[in-house]
């Protein structure tokens, strides 16, 4: 419409500029209803075919934007619409480990322990996922239980809530004569929540 923002440029994501103005505090903005950027700092810019470019950015030519990369290379210009993110921050692997342990000692004597563990690297186009939980037990020096299971599962966004899916399962128990029972799958899932 015309209106003239001026701020640093944080980021850029979902269709939505994050820019912090001085006078407004952060604003999060419709990218397509920007017309043009120019900016004194390098943004790092990622484009629809996962390229990722660094450079200060201006206007180029036909409401292009011109990406002033350093170096031999000419600046790019890419189309506004091309392009899904500004300063997107490196993919990082979440997770937790937790162990417990419990001996009793009286008329009987128990041992027991849990160890399970998590890792989960989400994105927007991707999730990776590994479990892993083991159980021991005994009761009056008599094994009680003992068996560990294991997961391992990405999934891939084909479309809005549709994502393809391959898994790997794992699974071993001393009393149920599992040495390692194993379950591969693969397929198409819908987010419907």
């Amino acid at each position: 419409n015309g209106d003239r923002l001026t701020g640093k440029v944080l980021s850029m994501s979902g269709g939505k500029l994050e820019l912090e103005t001085a006078h407004a505090g952060k604003l999060k903005l419709d990218w397509a209803q920007i017309s043009s950027v120019k900016t004194d700092e390098k943004v790092k810019v990622r484009v629809a075919t996962g390229e990722t470019f660094e450079g200060k950015l201006s206007p180029g030519a036909e409401s292009r934007v011109k990406i002033e990369t350093e170096g031999a290379a000419a600046p790019i210009e890419v189309d506004p619409a091309k392009i899904t993110h500004f300063n997107q921050p490196p993919t990082q692997w979440h997770g937790g480990v937790n162990l417990s342990a419990q001996a009793t000692d009286g008329n009987t004597h128990t041992q027991s322990a849990l160890l399970s563990t998590t890792l989960n690297r989400t994105t927007e186009d991707d999730d990776f996922i590994i479990r892993a939980i083991y159980r021991y037990g005994k009761k009056s020096g008599e094994l009680q239980e003992r068996n560990g299971y294991g997961l391992a599962k990405y999934s891939h966004k084909i479309y809005s809530d549709l994502y393809a899916f391959i898994s790997a399962e794992f699974l071993s128990d001393e009393f149920k004569d599992l040495t390692l029972q194993t379950v591969l799958a693969a397929g198409l899932g819908y987010n419907l929540v």
